[in-house]
């Protein structure tokens, strides 16, 4: 004891001695560098279970050891019934069953979820047939993330009711919406307000498929277009979404029965009433719903602001305050997760015509700053009500997306000398659901602007805007048509140039320089409206923004340029928004036109 004792005070008299400060840092530096050596033991069972993956499964007992591996790596529990060789994976919430036959081949797999009854899994079936384990382990991982939640036995039941009486009421609003539209399946999945929805079964989670471009519905194979039907969706075509539920930190009421009541809609779009949320068909869980994009997707800052503003929960970003345009870029590269250069020149060949497309990031309705935008993945929610309008904003932003990815193709280049021969195309955002190009027209030294707005509901609509000495052109309804078939800029400015190319010319310039001029003051005018209800309904609450800060004065850049014909080109950039472009033909004015 009196050993013990004398120890015990040598180490007290040893740390109490104070350290240099050097020598602290150092020695937490060292533990937390420090790791733990794996024993004999667990590097033999990590090579066995290396060579267990590689082993061609051929006896009933050689698969009950590679699923169990499976099982063990995702915290999940097993075990194998040798008289009828099934061989059961189980959790809290739900339970597997693999059915064999007595020479180890798969005859069926059976996934019950928590209170429902097993069903059967074609697609898991053969992935185990052909004994392609690692995606298999794919599927058995994404099945147990939907239990991955805070609380216990008796919590995950509430949030497991509240998720499956949302499954319900989006059922039903996919009914609905059929019912009042009679959409086929492709309008369904462009504008229904749950999409196309594919109800949970077995190891899939509830699916909303919410876009497909017009590029995913040509099939390659043999250069047709697909034709879809309610039978006839592929899970891979287009964007998907999928119904979970997961724990936050907070606390959010969550109904736990369905809440859409009767059974006819409301409006025409097909949305139905929904009962008021009280404490007798809801409750507070540290749990929201979610939907999960299937890959992240590219949204601007307004967007992601009125997604917020309807749920009233802050949607987590990836990628936050990025370039949008650098977003879309990596989105379209397939390298959304690496760092990419952003490329403001990307040069495409089209039949008979070989196009430049200049991005510029800078918006004219958010005072003149670099267009901004977040990478997203899952967006969480509270009410089934919420999800029409979820579904339309992101609609809309993928409308966006797809547009403007459709003229960013391969590596990026920077301005060259090769690129002067080409068919130059200059894009520019100017709200997030609305953005312009402008080309120099084939026949004049005039300049020709489209605008491209996307409504709510994301229909494409394009207006050509034209100097008043060019000739017409095409209509409106022309370059909207182009648009919404193709979703494609490169091939509707294909169209557009050939249209331009064949236009009648007019070889007189209007003389009456004051005619001009009040001509360019109306027009100015109106496209100083326009402008201001833009900037009203798309930019963020700021201070107000004088006029003059919104629209130069076409008369000053008339007296600049000594003459009304360059002021009438100057007025046509102001229409479509392109302030650099207008600096660029006033740099110019002495060698565009002999005025």
């Amino acid at each position: 004891m009196t050993q013990l004792y004398t120890l015990m005070e040598k180490l007290r008299a040893k740390h109490n001695q104070p350290k240099p400060w050097a020598d602290i840092m150092k020695t937490v530096r060292q533990s937390l560098e420090r790791r733990a050596g794996a024993d004999g033991s667990q590097r033999l069972s990590r090579c066995l279970e290396t060579l267990q993956k590689a082993l061609k499964v051929t006896s009933p007992s050689a698969m009950v050891s590679q699923l169990e591996t499976i099982a063990q790596e995702h915290g999940l529990s097993s075990h194998y019934n040798s008289t009828n060789y099934e061989c059961y994976i189980t959790s809290d919430m739900f339970y597997m069953m693999i059915q064999a036959d007595c020479a180890g081949t798969i005859c069926d797999i059976k996934v019950a979820h928590h209170g429902e009854n097993p069903v059967s899994c074609p697609d898991l079936t053969n992935i185990l047939r052909v004994g392609d384990f690692s995606k298999f382990s794919h599927h058995l991982e994404a099945l147990a993330s939907l239990y991955t939640l805070p609380g216990d036995s008796d919590m995950k039941n509430k949030m497991y009711l509240a998720l499956q009486s949302l499954e319900m009421d989006l059922l039903r609003m996919s009914q609905l919406y059929r019912m009042t539209t009679n959409g086929s399946t492709l309008d369904c999945i462009l504008h229904g307000n749950t999409g196309h929805l594919t109800a949970r079964c077995g190891e899939y989670l509830t699916t909303l498929k919410i876009y497909v471009s017009p590029s995913d519905l040509i099939d390659e194979t043999c250069g047709s277009t697909l034709s879809l039907t309610d039978d006839n969706v592929p899970r891979s075509l287009g964007l998907n979404v999928t119904v979970a539920v997961e724990g936050v930190n907070g606390l959010y009421r969550l109904p736990i029965v369905p809440l859409v009541m009767g059974n006819h809609a409301a409006d025409e779009q097909g949305t139905p009433p929904f009962a008021a949320i009280s404490t007798a068909n809801s409750v507070e869980l540290p749990a929201c719903f979610v939907l999960r994009c299937q890959i992240p997707i590219p949204v601007s800052e307004s967007t992601l602001q009125r997604i917020s503003a309807i749920t009233g929960i802050t949607v987590p970003v990836i990628a936050e305050n990025s370039s949008m345009l650098g977003l879309i870029q990596q989105s379209v590269l397939g390298k959304v997760n690496e760092s990419v250069r952003f490329g403001r020149y990307h040069v495409l060949n089209l039949p008979g015509q070989q196009h430049c497309y200049f991005l510029n990031t800078v918006s004219l309705l958010h005072n003149n700053k670099e267009f901004h935008g977040s990478l997203i993945a899952k967006v969480p929610f509270v009410h089934p009500s919420h999800v029409p309008t979820i579904l339309a904003l992101l609609r809309q932003q993928l409308v966006f997306n797809t547009l403007l990815g459709s003229c960013i193709r391969g590596q990026p280049l920077s301005w060259t000398n090769q690129l002067s021969n080409r068919i130059q195309f200059e894009v520019s955002p100017v709200t997030d659901c609305s953005f312009t190009f402008s080309f120099q027209h084939p026949k004049q030294d005039s300049l020709l602007s489209v605008l491209v707005e996307i409504s709510n509901q994301g229909q494409l609509s394009g207006k050509l805007f034209t100097s008043p000495v060019d000739g017409p052109i095409c209509g409106d309804d022309y370059i909207s048509r182009i648009l919404q078939r193709c979703v494609s800029l490169p091939v509707t400015m294909r169209a557009l140039y050939k249209k331009a190319e064949t236009a009648p010319v007019c070889p007189v310039r209007p003389s009456n320089t004051a005619e001009t001029r009040r001509a360019l003051a109306a027009l100015a005018s109106n496209l100083s409206a326009t402008l201001e209800e833009l900037h009203k309904a798309h930019a963020p609450p700021t201070p107000e923004v004088p006029h003059c800060a919104i629209l130069p004065s076409v008369d000053m850049y008339a007296q600049d340029c000594g003459g009304a014909s360059l002021a009438e080109d100057a007025a046509l950039l102001l229409r479509a928004g392109i302030s650099n472009l207008i600096a660029r033909l006033l740099f110019a004015k002495n060698t565009i036109w002999d005025l």
